[in-house]
């Protein structure tokens, strides 16, 4: 039996939220809440799924009970998170529902835990905890890491493996975007905007850091705007902040106001008083300016796709989440030259040349090293895709990898090439097929106004993309 999502989502500030429960059962079962003879959730048998209503709280338990014998086949603890009321849901589980195994619960090992935890030498004792434990066997690892305290971020196995964001210590950020207002050409917007915990509203003031952001048009971003709304004003049951960057004097089509905020948490860990630092979902809200009705930018990637390996993806200290947000700030002209130390050549962070290079890793003939935070350089030659990459739809929709791309996107400015900058469509393909053959094949297709990628390798073409791409 699982919950899907788990934790549940809450996303209204009334710490009740809903899930889904999935099992696979050979007999007769009764679901009980909260005990083996508690009440009743539903009677069932084979494979089957049910939503629940809005009922989840913290610590809430399902209790599988065999219908005949009255023996409770399996607990399902599920808490509840606001994260997932924009964006996917994380603790979302992809597959069947089958046997709870516990033997990673119950039989700890020296073996399994070096799997993950390959700094640790139990013969000398060389990383297991601070008092280097000398384990010689695996005899004596339940008497420390037993299966299920009942505690978070303890010495436990499930302790030990509690994810932060599925912590019931967290009481969740909650933004959404209501409205933008004073959205003419030269306009300083007005962003009204919702804020909660899944414990009821809260107040802007008292955040640790809470930035609003307008990017635009969403043709394709070449404008951005960052600032600080801790100082929101209320309204009414929301809050209002207003812009000191007007929008362009130029500006056209729709724009897209976000958010980025976090908050510092007291949590204990281990028996001890941490802080930790807690994120909110990116909410995106699109807005017209000259447009009648607003127009979303398009959407080239589903942020459910990334999480299905990168789990709950969050970035730039846990900040940033939607990848529909990323591309706000990883626009065409973007790069990495405010982190470089001087002299040193900058390099692309546009996010569709910048996330194709970092997925394509080691296959990489010219490699690809960007400076992040602090000058710190992050290299990833070493990086290995876990899957084909050949396949474009693991991470795209809507086939927008396909060519051609829509009319209006911008050249991606890239120092590090042969040519700089380098229009849309090449700098999708050169961002992987990065040694000199291929570029001199993009370059020799490309005129000063316009690229001939598409009379080739367009849909339906002899050598389209998802043909060359087949696998």
């Amino acid at each position: 039996m699982v919950a899907n999502p788990n934790p549940a989502v809450v996303c209204d500030s009334s710490n009740l939220g809903t899930t889904e429960l999935s099992w696979d059962y050979p007999g007769l079962m009764d679901i009980h809440i909260d005990s083996a003879d508690g009440p009743l959730f539903a009677s069932v048998s084979g494979t089957g799924s049910q939503e629940t209503p809005k009922l989840i709280e913290d610590g809430l338990e399902f209790y599988a009970v065999d219908s005949e014998t009255g023996k409770t086949i399996q607990t399902l603890p599920v808490n509840t998170t606001v994260l997932g009321c924009i964006g996917n849901a994380p603790g979302t589980f992809r597959g069947e529902a089958g046997l709870a195994h516990t033997n990673w619960l119950d039989h700890p090992s020296r073996e399994d835990c070096g799997s993950c935890h390959d700094h640790v030498n139990f013969e000398t004792g060389e990383g297991h905890s601070m008092f280097n434990i000398v384990q010689p066997d695996d005899n004596k690892c339940g008497n420390c890491h037993e299966p299920d305290s009942g505690f978070e971020f303890d010495f436990s196995i499930k302790g030990a493996h509690k994810a932060v964001y599925k912590s019931v210590q967290l009481p969740g950020l909650l933004i959404d975007i209501v409205d933008v207002t004073n959205t003419n050409p030269d306009d300083k917007p007005t962003v009204t905007f919702s804020l909660a915990t899944k414990d009821g509203p809260l107040d802007p003031a008292g955040l640790a850091f809470f930035n609003l952001t307008i990017a635009g048009p969403n043709d394709d971003f070449s404008f951005l705007a960052r600032e600080s709304a801790q100082g929101a004003v209320k309204d009414g049951d929301n809050w209002s902040y207003t812009f000191n960057t007007p929008l362009p004097v130029d500006a056209d089509g729709s724009f897209t106001a976000g958010a980025e905020i976090f908050n510092m948490v007291p949590i204990i860990q281990r028996g001890e008083e941490n802080v930790v630092r807690h994120t909110a979902e990116n909410p995106t809200f699109e807005f017209a300016v000259t447009d009648a009705v607003a127009v979303p930018r398009r959407m080239v990637v589903d942020d459910a796709k990334c999480e299905s390996c990168h789990s709950n993806l969050a970035l730039h200290g846990t900040i940033r989440h939607n990848t529909q947000y990323c591309v706000s700030c990883h626009q065409p002209a973007a790069t990495d030259i405010n982190q470089r130390a001087e002299g040193d050549l900058e390099e692309a962070i546009h996010f569709k040349f910048m996330v194709h290079k970092i997925h394509r890793g080691e296959d990489l003939e010219n490699g690809f090293v960007v400076a992040g935070f602090g000058g710190s350089l992050h290299d990833y030659g070493h990086v290995e895709f876990p899957g084909d990459l050949r396949n474009c739809d693991k991470c795209h929709v809507n086939g927008s990898e396909q060519l051609p791309l829509p009319a209006g996107l911008l050249p991606t400015v890239t120092p590090q090439i042969w040519w700089d900058p380098t229009l849309p469509q090449a700098a999708a393909c050169l961002s992987c097929h990065d040694g000199d053959d291929a570029a001199a094949h993009a370059f020799t297709n490309t005129a000063i106004f316009g690229e001939a990628c598409s009379t080739c390798h367009g849909e339906g073409m002899t050598f389209a993309v998802d043909k060359v791409h087949a696998r």
